[in-house]
């Protein structure tokens, strides 16, 4: 299945805006939406093509369920550098 470009961009870029709440959320230390977030990219990522945000999602969804601030502000980071290159955004 072919998924229009239009739809991979608003993809993305919604995706970018979790970075956001990502970091909002880490500031208020709720790990909760990360573990949300992250399980949500787990399985979407695969969809839209991209089994690096899928794999990211895997990791931030495993550190938030054990509490892990530390690897789940990496998960958030490396989704962040991934996103801002398929964006081209460098």
């Amino acid at each position: 299945m072919k998924i229009h470009n239009e739809a991979v961009q608003k993809y993305l870029f919604s995706r970018f805006a979790d970075t956001i709440r990502c970091y909002e959320a880490l500031s208020r230390g709720d790990l909760s939406i990360l573990e949300r977030l992250g399980h949500q990219m787990k399985g979407n990522g695969l969809t839209f093509g991209f089994p690096q945000i899928s794999d990211i999602g895997e990791s931030m969804e495993s550190a938030a369920k054990k509490g892990d601030s530390r690897s789940a502000l990496g998960c958030v980071k490396s989704l962040e550098l991934v996103l801002k290159h398929q964006l081209g955004r460098n």
